[in-house]
């Protein structure tokens, strides 16, 4: 409760005055509105008697300037930096900013990459929304929000097609949100214009989001009528997307679209991306033959045209052509050859993809299992940095199938977890890779007999921290800023999992009792926990 009411301290007063007429679940139906609560005692100030009350006199406090920007921030989901809410909300400059942060109306965080990040509490977000509507500016903010990502897909895009590089696409991780929402608005408002955002972020749906990207590309296509490059660029997503989430048809009708449009329009670098798709759309399907004649067409274009990465890809998915038909030889031979070049390119994912199937490769023909074990590992460490969900289960997956004879329990919960970080994302495992975790299922099956079940319900709830040190029996290393905690946060949060209360921790640090409080709730927001106890727990298990 306390996080659907963002934490308020008025908020929390007012729904705990309602704990003796009713109960909790019954509290949080009736918060779907800010001013849902209310009941402030009758010698109470009136702007302390309710929620909204006390936002609208918050509201009523700011000079012009500022209930503008206020009013334009209600765009943003999930949190912005400086330089998106410069540029969506009007007459907003960082001093005015800061002066909505000391107002209390707008919190700040860190993201997980350490970068200060600004948020609208989300009872004061539908508070300064509902102006929008009533001012009717939302569609010209809505249209500036989409303005903004947009321009920063391009540069993602350019880099995409000249490099083969998602580099700058992984910056934008934070705003993930906010981008599904501006591409939710151009369905509706100017899907041509949508089309170019998608194309610039498509490797953000891979990650986090692949039925939801699936059906925004589907939803464009279906109601751009415009045939372009963009259009191309869009049909590629929708055709990388399809293939992700299983749908082999889907894929191949988008991409052989993409591929007749792209005769006409003549554009070399899409043509060899589009056929290196349907290379991997064949080979996924299980179509080897057809797959190997679109990724060699792939790797030959990509190699003219100077773009290394895209090449690389090529050549690893031809690499795992023959993963499929058992030809060891050669696979290793095309995996390597691909390592070599994401290595001098410095790409991190393809690093991962090579090492997953030289895992592969090495489980089923070295006679030293750690020959193995040692590629899984360093594809994990490659494709966890981009917080990949598509790749890194199928490492986890290689190496329960490496653990499961001497630890058919370990090697269940492991899998059970891959299919958990898979399934986040809306994807689905191809059936190669199915195959290989249906076969570690069974086994882990038959070995622990009743207790099978058990297993597998305990590796699903794990996340990738845990499902990593079930697959290779050791923890991996805290970051410094664990979540985006600053260091200070960090010390408290260690304090509380010993059991201080605030003042002790205050005691301890020199500082004010309502500073600690101040880090303790910043710490709870950055973490989506709900209470000291969560908090606790969370710090112990990542150790001292």
């Amino acid at each position: 409760m306390r996080a659907r009411l963002d934490r308020l301290p008025l908020a929390i007063e007012l729904a705990a005055a309602r704990v003796s007429v009713m109960s909790p679940a019954e509290i949080l139906a009736g918060l779907t509105r800010i001013g849902g609560l209310g009941g402030g005692g009758r010698l109470s100030p009136a702007h302390h008697r309710t929620v909204r009350a006390a936002v609208e006199w918050s509201h009523q406090l700011l000079d012009a300037a500022e209930q503008q920007a206020f009013r334009g921030l209600a765009v943003f989901v999930g949190g912005f930096d400086a330089a998106a809410a410069e540029s969506v909300a009007p007459e907003l400059s960082f001093d005015v900013l800061a002066r909505l942060v000391d107002k209390s109306l707008v919190a700040v965080m860190q993201s997980a990459r350490g970068r200060t990040r600004y948020r609208l509490l989300e009872t004061v977000r539908e508070y300064a929304y509902e102006l929008l509507v009533e001012t009717g500016e939302l569609d010209a903010a809505r249209d500036r929000h989409l303005r903004h990502f947009t321009a920063l897909a391009d540069l993602a895009r350019e880099e995409w097609l000249t490099k083969g590089k998602q580099q700058f696409v992984n910056e934008l991780d934070d705003d993930y949100e906010n981008i599904r929402a501006a591409l939710e608005w151009a369905a509706g408002s100017d899907p041509c214009f949508g089309m170019r955002l998608l194309a610039g972020t498509r490797d953000l749906f891979f990650r986090f989001g692949q039925a939801e990207g699936l059906r925004l590309a589907q939803l464009l296509l279906e109601r751009c009528g415009v045939h372009d490059r963009h259009r191309v660029e869009a049909q590629i997503a929708a055709g990388q997307l399809a293939t992700s989430m299983g749908d082999s048809a889907a894929a191949r009708s988008v991409l052989a679209e993409a591929r007749e449009l792209n005769a006409r329009l003549d554009e070399p670098v899409l043509q060899a991306w589009i056929q290196f798709f349907q290379g991997l759309a064949e080979t996924l399907a299980g179509a080897v033959e057809p797959g190997r004649e679109h990724l060699e067409a792939s790797r030959a274009l990509h190699h003219e045209l100077g773009i290394r990465i895209g090449e690389a890809r090529s050549i690893a998915v031809l690499g795992m052509t023959f993963v499929v038909a058992d030809d060891a030889a050669r696979a290793k031979e095309l995996l390597e050859a691909a390592l070599s070049i994401y290595l001098t390119e410095d790409d991190s994912w393809g690093q991962g993809q090579c090492h997953t199937f030289l895992g592969v490769i090495a489980e089923s023909t070295a006679r030293d299992p750690a020959i193995a074990t040692g590629h899984y590992q360093k594809a994990v460490d490659c494709l966890r940095p981009s917080r990949d969900a598509t790749l890194l289960p199928v490492a986890l997956i290689g190496q329960a199938g490496v653990i499961s004879r001497r630890d058919p329990a370990t090697a269940l919960k492991v899998i059970a977890a891959a299919s958990a970080i898979r399934a986040r994302v809306g994807g689905e495992f191809a059936p190669f890779y199915r195959a290989r975790l249906e076969r570690i299922r069974a086994r882990g099956e038959a070995a622990l007999g009743s207790e099978a079940e058990r297993m597998w319900a305990d590796g699903a709830r794990r996340g990738v921290d845990d499902a990593v040190t079930l697959a290779f029996g050791k923890a991996s290393p805290r970051p410094a800023a664990p979540a985006g905690l600053s260091a200070r946060e960090f010390e408290v949060a260690g304090l509380v999992a010993e059991g201080l209360p605030n003042k002790a921790i205050a005691a301890h640090l020199q500082l004010s009792v309502r500073t600690i409080e101040s880090h303790v709730r910043h710490a709870l927001t950055k973490l989506g926990l709900d209470n000291r106890t969560q908090l606790a727990t969370w710090t112990g298990e990542r150790g001292p």
